[in-house]
């Protein structure tokens, strides 16, 4: 990604793909990515980044897993 303190990446079973990143800094963090508008977290809540029109927004120290 050219940012060290941004760790993404991605993982596929059959069909299913999941999107994982992780925001490794104070400071909010924007990705852009494949996933659906809307999309959140799957599992998690407090830090977990929220994805719309092609971008992850990532709080600080904040983190994402999404269905691309």
């Amino acid at each position: 990604t050219g940012n060290d303190l941004l760790l993404a990446y991605s993982r596929q079973e059959g069909d299913k793909k999941i999107l994982c990143a992780f925001n490794l800094g104070e400071k909010p963090l924007t990705l852009a990515a494949k996933c659906r508008d809307g999309a959140s977290s799957l599992a998690f809540a407090g830090q977990a980044g929220t994805a719309s029109s092609g971008k992850i927004q990532l709080p600080a120290y904040g983190f994402f897993f999404g269905e691309e």
